[in-house]
């Protein structure tokens, strides 16, 4: 089930910019510590202020679309699934549905 160019390669992704739900547009400054870091394994890291909020598994599948992927993400607390667009450097997590006050999160690739 591997289809990613980033499946199971430890990469981390530093969190740039959250654009709609409650709070509207964010801007983050480098080295702020929210990062998604992906690893060998189909394992995951998730830190804010750089502390591990959760972590888990994941599994990753391409949609129709170029560069843009479907991820489910597994955590002993819940599942939940959504899209990614992955380009080059940058990839953008898309809210989840049914959630609208969830924002879409750009982040950079830090490694």
């Amino acid at each position: 089930m591997c289809c990613s160019p980033y499946d199971n390669m430890p990469i981390k992704w530093e969190m740039r910019k959250s654009v709609g739900g409650i709070a509207g547009t964010i801007i983050y400054q480098p080295g702020n510590g929210n990062i998604l870091e992906f690893k060998s394994g189909r394992l995951f890291n998730q830190y804010e202020n750089g502390n591990i909020f959760q972590s888990g598994t994941y599994d990753i599948k391409p949609t129709s679309e170029e560069n843009k992927y479907s991820i489910t993400f597994h955590t002993n607390v819940r599942e939940w699934s959504t899209n990614i667009i992955m380009k080059s450097d940058t990839l953008v997590l898309l809210k989840y549905e049914p959630c609208c006050d969830i924002p879409d999160n750009t982040y950079v690739r830090i490694n």
